[in-house]
């Protein structure tokens, strides 16, 4: 895992798999200062498979807590959500029957594509929304997506490899194209609302210098 000029907040919210607005607390610098990694696993590591990538932000985490000495707790705070809903003519994606777990996504600049359930669907969205989207459909099974739409500035949160750069979007230009491609090419809506997430509490960080 290479990494440059990366923040140890971005850091954590990768090896946590959160947005911004869900990482909490720590000292001041955690945004701030800048720090370039290069980390090798034991063994291979597959990234291409959602395991892999599970087994990756695990180590993510034990490299944070070793080295930074990060320690972190979990909370449950109501904080703004998006509620993932059926838009009012009906869901355009192609139900797959058949298959277990999560499935699988694939996100990049301006795409998100995939085969899975919509909690699956939901938590990705959350990346690029920068807040918790919570399914709301009541579409049971997994489906088949395919989203584009056009970024004006931040790109898509990076994998690992790239942490360096933006972890989460909240450009407002951003937001509204998301939302027209998500009513448009998959027949489903988001809506703003209040509700509860889990929120994890950094509680100690410390700087190092070389890693």
């Amino acid at each position: 895992m290479v990494t440059n000029n990366a923040s140890l907040k971005a850091l954590i919210e990768v090896a946590y798999d959160l947005p911004s607005n869900r990482v909490l607390g720590g000292p001041a610098w955690l945004s701030s200062d800048r720090f370039d990694i290069n980390a090798k696993p034991e063994g291979s590591i597959n990234v291409s498979t959602q395991d892999g990538v599970a087994q990756l932000r695990l180590m993510l985490q034990a490299m944070l807590a070793e080295r930074f000495k990060v320690d972190v707790h979990w909370e449950t705070k109501e904080v703004p959500v998006y509620a993932l809903m059926v838009d009012k003519n009906g869901p355009k994606m192609k139900a797959v029957p058949g298959g277990n777990g999560e499935g699988s996504a694939t996100a990049g600049r301006g795409t998100l594509s995939g085969l899975a359930p919509m909690v699956r669907l939901a938590r990705e969205l959350s990346n690029f929304l920068g807040r918790p989207v919570l399914d709301q459909t009541g579409l049971q099974g997994r489906f088949e997506f395919k989203l584009e739409w056009t970024p004006d500035q931040s790109p898509a949160r990076t994998a690992v490899a790239g942490a360096g750069s933006d972890a989460g979007l909240s450009n407002d230009d951003l937001g509204a194209s998301l939302f027209t491609a998500i009513q448009e090419q998959l027949g489903l809506r988001l809506q703003s609302q209040r509700g509860s997430a889990s929120v994890l509490i950094v509680d100690r960080a410390e700087k190092v210098i070389y890693l």
